[in-house]
């Protein structure tokens, strides 16, 4: 209103448009028109989020807020600088009292344990491509054991970063594949922090597991963060068994494996039965308990492992091409 007042138009339509349109591609999905947008306005698919504009919004608002403050303050000094500092002390108020239930993690005591330790490398689990966000919780552990890491949180990490990320992501569901433990040396990695709270639904009592499987222990563990080292004693796990008779690993979409090969973990004894289905033929490979089986799927086929004995078996499924998007239909054990 002030500016129409100042016949200041332009200004006015600009600051408008600023403040409306990031609020209302904010909500992504929800807005009908969001879709047809993105596919038709290419510099909306670069941000990450729909919420990346708002930076826009909050300086076109803010922009007003202050056209509208000079124009009262002409006439109302002294209310309006009353208002204005109450309202300053109660936005601060509020903001502190929202964050404090995200308050950060200040004194760690599994990451404090890291301190005096001889040097070398840590290696956060899950295992997170340097694209996910959630990595950035780890670079703020850095404030309170500064370890170099071999991953972390950046959308400008280089190619060979989440080449190496993948290579890593297994150990999220406790599949050392050949190599891991040569690549972990080469890497110079000595430490490992796992964090409970970011695995997937059954994943990290595997991860665990199979830490101590390979040699590594408990060095210390505060709330749902442990960290370990090679040459300690073995603890319970952290994290509760899972209830679920399967439990997929990380590289899958639904039933079929994102890349060349995947992995899933199934409880049970007697044989393996698997029931599988492709877009088109496509070789493919079942390996259970040292025991390894293939077959062509063109129609529906069906392959039978034997297992050595009962409980938690690791399964291991490639394919020749992921693009024939191998399905695993039906999945049982005969005990």
């Amino acid at each position: 209103m002030a500016l129409l007042r100042a016949r200041r138009v332009g200004l006015a339509l600009a600051l408008a448009v600023g403040a409306i349109v990031p609020i209302v591609l904010a909500l992504g999905t929800h807005f009908p028109l969001y879709g047809t947008i993105w596919h038709h306005f290419p510099p909306l698919r670069y941000p990450r989020v729909p919420e990346r504009q708002m930076p826009i919004a909050c300086l076109a608002l803010a922009a007003l807020v202050a056209f509208a403050t000079a124009w009262l303050a002409r006439r109302f000094a002294l209310v309006l600088t009353v208002v204005l500092v109450a309202a300053l002390f109660l936005d601060l108020r509020l903001g502190v009292t929202a964050y404090r239930v995200a308050r950060a993690d200040e004194g760690n005591a599994a990451y404090a344990a890291l301190r005096p330790l001889p040097a070398g490398r840590l290696l956060e689990l899950p295992v997170l491509h340097p694209s996910v966000n959630h990595g950035a919780l780890y670079l703020y552990y850095d404030m309170q054991a500064q370890r170099q890491r071999p991953g972390g949180y950046s959308t400008l990490a280089p190619k060979r970063a989440g080449t190496l990320a993948l290579r890593l992501e297994p150990l999220n569901c406790g599949e050392w594949r050949p190599g891991t433990e040569t690549l972990l040396r080469r890497l110079g990695v000595r430490y490992l922090a796992f964090h409970g709270g970011l695995f997937q639904p059954g994943q990290g009592w595997f991860a665990w597991r199979e830490l101590v499987a390979h040699g590594w222990g408990q060095l210390a563990r505060d709330g749902g963060i442990a960290t370990f080292t090679r040459g300690r004693p073995a603890m319970t796990p952290a994290v509760p068994e899972p209830a679920a008779k399967i439990v997929f690993c990380p590289e899958w979409v639904g039933r079929s494996p994102r890349y060349r090969h995947g992995a899933f973990w199934i409880r049970g004894g007697g044989e393996l039965v698997v029931r599988l289905e492709s877009d088109g033929p496509d070789r493919t490979w079942i390996t259970a308990d040292g025991t390894r089986r293939s077959v062509r799927v063109v129609g529906p086929k069906t392959l039978r492992v034997p297992l050595r004995h009962d409980g938690w078996h690791l399964v291991g499924v490639d394919v020749r091409r992921a693009d024939r998007h191998v399905r695993l239909t039906a999945i049982r054990t005969t005990r």
